[in-house]
């Protein structure tokens, strides 16, 4: 298996800038920014430990699955799966999983899987061919 360096080197940026978030962020920016970063963390994980190989599965599903990955995340909120395990709130494995249902996380989701499409572009040679090609 073929780690692919981009993908780690992306992988550790986002992870520091959710933890920066989640220490020091306030408002909209830890409310929501961090939630648009959740995303394209997790999905530059799984690029980096186990679908390194540009393949259909890992640019074409891989993404979608990391947003129904958030999508499911929601869903054990909203049904309250912290109290349902007894999970204490302000634990780590609680603050992962989050406190409450809210559908401005949905949209959050959303746009970081708007971030990967994006990323995934500029990564292509096509796009970058055509962006750096002098007129």
């Amino acid at each position: 298996m073929k780690i692919r360096i981009r993908f780690i080197i992306s992988f550790i940026i986002l992870l520091l800038a959710e933890i920066a978030i989640g220490k020091w962020g306030r408002g909209f920016v830890r409310g929501f920014v961090g939630d648009v970063l959740v995303i394209p963390t997790i999905y530059m994980l799984l690029r980096a430990t186990f679908f390194g190989k540009d393949s259909i599965f890992s640019v074409y599903v891989l993404p979608f699955l990391c947003y129904y990955l958030g999508w499911w995340a929601e869903i054990l909120q909203a049904i309250g799966i912290l109290d349902i395990l007894g999970i204490k709130r302000g634990s780590i494995l609680a603050i992962m999983l989050g406190g409450h249902f809210d559908w401005l996380d949905i949209l959050a989701y959303l746009l970081g899987l708007y971030a990967i499409g994006i990323f995934l572009a500029f990564e292509s040679k096509g796009i970058s061919t055509i962006l750096l090609k002098r007129q």
